[in-house]
């Protein structure tokens, strides 16, 4: 009857002065309500609309009629078939409700004591975030464990999953509206005065978020968040990959393992970089072996390392477990400094410029400028277990050295693992380190001087040349010396003063007038260095050469004389013969003094040199003579005869000869007349 009527208000005012509505206890006159206007309050965004209750957000007798009378215009309108604005209209709901006008209820009724439900918290937030003037802050909630101000606050629903969030920070059970409304289980919602109303932490871009926690002790609680990012990781795999914790907080704090840096299903780790026990037994409870392997799988994208990964290969390789040379892709800098941990704990040699070597600069190429290599970081240095090796270890400021200084050494055959030993100091390898300023201030190059000439050895073990030339030109020119040297020219390596090493280098030098020559050199070899190498005065070198022609010419005349004449030949030999032995006595006494006295080498150098000193034999007789005094035989067998009693000592190398001939003397039967056998 009432849409029949022509006149719109007419029809309003016979409903408003005929129509009483009766619920429950509630009787609502339409005459005497002051209704709202419609119960819904709606706020509109860009693909969707939130829906909230004027009756819940001011819960008084006028906002409490009008739900009653939306509620009956609803009705009215799905029995007849009508819009339910229009039987709203005609029931006085009239328009939607003014949202500044429930804000300022809200403000005369709820800035001295917290808000009373989630629709009326789901207002203030959604209404400041369109309206400048809404202040979040004037107001405040409960919570689990007491009052937050709405200001710079970030709060959990009710109903949050998450166990092991602090109480203070969970909001109390009357505000549970808030998660539907909100729609807090697709993200957490932000309103104007920094308020965040969150269901569960949640990822922000690359970060997971997890405000109001600082980190977690129980590891049941860490089981937790573990099951949480599990779940999260299967919604949205790729976002997940090399998650980070939010802002100054650390994932070891919360799951006590950093993913980036933990190693699992392989023994080349550190003990900080293995899963807890916990998380192991979180993978293996697991009893399907899909999800097992699954879980796994979280784990690798989070960022943990298995047996086939990149850092593994890397530490195989470095410990000559594997012989392919990785690929290095991005690595994480804390990987890179626990790799170098590791290779120092397991005392690892590498060799100067290996595949290995160059590796290990790789690794040490990819650490940040600020990193405290004398504390933080071992540093390699010179190994003093194996030549041209390479280890790491922990050292303060120490002098450092460089491939050009080590090949410099090497040419001198020097073993450079004494180095450390001979300088008291460990050697720092920088050819491995970045080249920085600052480095080379820690590590300075060490300063070896190279070729300092061992002038007390050459002093020494040098002799001067004593041959008639030599006398005759020296004479002509006093100011000049030629010094024979066994073998090359002296030298030695020095550090601040001390010797390191001695060495020879050069046949030939020319110091404060002193020809300093290696003896080994024939004469006319020599002559031809002096010429070619030192810078003498014409006349001086033209001089030596004249002699020396003239001494050589001489000696190839005596030379031609000795083949022609066989006595002087025969006269040569003999004397040659003389200084063999001479020689071999020099050479056993030198042995009698050097061995230790009575034991087996002295000893027997004693026999021979006393065999050869009482020695009377001519030097042309090859053969020698002993003569013994008796001779003991057994009478019953005669196929044994000892001599005794030999005039000289026996030689112990007399079994060395052969051709021995005995000859006996005896008296015959008279005793009267010799006679020989």
């Amino acid at each position: 009857m009432l849409l029949s009527l022509n006149d719109q208000n007419s029809a309003q005012e016979y409903a408003k002065s005929s129509i009483s509505v009766k619920k429950g206890e509630n009787l609502i006159i339409l005459d005497s309500s002051h209704l709202l206007g419609q119960n819904d309050v709606i706020f509109e965004e860009k693909h969707s609309e939130r829906v909230l209750l004027l009756s819940e957000i001011l819960p008084n007798p006028d906002s409490r009629a009008t739900q009653i009378i939306s509620e009956l215009a609803r009705v009215i309108a799905e029995l007849i078939g009508n819009e339910r604005d229009i039987v709203g209209n005609l029931l006085g709901l009239g328009a939607p409700p003014d949202k500044q006008f429930i804000y300022q209820q809200l403000l005369e009724e709820y800035t001295s004591t917290p808000l009373l439900n989630g629709q009326q918290l789901a207002f203030l937030l959604l209404y400041a975030n369109v309206n400048d003037t809404v202040n979040p802050a004037l107001f405040s909630v409960k919570t689990k464990d007491g009052i937050r101000q709405l200001q710079n606050v970030v709060l959990y629903a009710p109903d949050t999953p998450s166990r092991y969030l602090p109480l203070p920070a969970i909001l109390a059970d009357n505000y549970a509206a808030a998660t539907s409304i909100l729609a807090l289980t697709g993200g957490p919602f932000k309103a104007t005065g920094e308020v965040t109303i969150s269901f569960k932490p949640y990822l922000d871009k690359r970060r997971f978020l997890i405000p109001c926690v600082s980190g977690l002790k129980d590891e049941a609680d860490s089981i937790a968040l573990m099951e949480e990012l599990y779940a999260l990781w299967e919604e949205d795999p790729e976002m997940f990959s090399f998650l980070e914790m939010e802002e100054g907080k650390s994932w070891t704090n919360f799951l006590h393992f950093n993913p980036a840096l933990a190693i699992y299903g392989s023994d080349l780790a550190l003990e900080d970089e293995r899963l807890p026990e916990f998380v192991i037994h979180w993978l293996q409870d697991e009893v399907e072996e899909g999800r097992r392997r699954k879980r796994v799988d979280f784990l690798r994208i989070f960022g943990v390392s298995l047996s086939g990964s990149d850092i593994v290969r890397i530490r195989k390789y470095l410990l000559n477990l594997e012989q392919t040379l990785p690929v290095l892709n991005n690595l994480h800098v804390g990987v890179v400094k626990n790799t170098l941990l590791f290779l120092h704990k397991e005392q690892v040699l590498f060799m100067f410029n290996s595949d290995r070597a160059n590796l290990l600069r790789d690794l040490y190429g990819r650490l940040p400028d600020n990193v405290v290599y004398n504390k933080d970081i071992p540093v390699p240095i010179i190994s003093s277990q194996r030549i041209c090796s390479i280890e790491l270890a922990f050292v303060e400021a120490a002098p450092g050295i460089d491939l050009v200084l080590c090949s410099s050494l090497l040419e001198l055959q020097y073993p450079i693992h004494q180095l450390p030993g001979s300088l008291k100091s460990p050697i720092v390898f920088r050819d491995l380190l970045r080249k920085t300023d600052a480095l080379n201030q820690l590590f300075p190059l060490v300063n070896i001087q190279f070729d300092v000439l061992n002038e007390a050895v050459l002093a020494a073990a040098g002799i001067e040349l004593s041959t008639a030339y030599y006398a005759d030109w020296k004479a002509l020119f006093p100011d000049f010396r030629i010094v024979g040297y066994p073998g090359g020219v002296p030298y030695t390596l020095q550090f601040e003063g001390g010797s390191i090493f001695d060495y020879v280098k050069d046949n030939i030098i020319f110091f404060e007038n002193k020809i300093v020559v290696n003896n080994e050199l024939n004469d006319r070899n020599m002559i031809s260095r002096i010429e070619a190498e030192i810078n003498l005065p014409a006349n001086a070198i033209n001089r030596l050469k004249e002699l020396f022609n003239k001494y050589d010419e001489s000696i190839q005349d005596f030379l031609k004389r000795l083949q022609s004449n066989k006595t002087l030949r025969d006269e040569f030999e003999r004397l040659k013969e003389k200084e063999k032995i001479e020689q071999k006595k020099k050479e056993l006494a030198d042995g009698i003094s050097t061995n230790r006295a009575y034991s087996m080498k002295w000893f027997m150098a004693l026999l021979e040199l006393m065999v050869m000193s009482g020695s009377t034999n001519p030097l042309d007789n090859a053969a020698g003579n002993i003569v013994f005094s008796r001779i003991e035989y057994n009478p019953s067998d005669l196929r044994l005869i000892t001599l005794c009693g030999p005039s000289s000592s026996i030689s112990p190398n007399i079994d060395l000869f052969t051709d021995f001939v005995a000859i006996f003397s005896y008296r015959d039967e008279s005793g009267e007349k010799g006679k020989n056998m």
